[in-house]
């Protein structure tokens, strides 16, 4: 049962999605994340001196 090439294309398909879904959450989420809020907090640095 467990080399029933069904199974083997499922076994692909649940490695390739996990390997995919770990990339998306480790690198492409955060490199994302940091390229939206990157110019928002300069935009806002620019607006709003800090005060001594």
């Amino acid at each position: 049962m467990i080399f029933d090439p069904i199974f083997q294309g499922l076994a692909i398909a649940m490695m390739f999605g996990a390997v995919a879904a770990t990339g998306l959450t480790l690198v492409v989420i955060p490199l994302l994340y940091y390229e939206f809020f990157r110019n928002q907090e300069s935009a806002d640095m620019n607006q709003h001196p800090r005060r001594s």
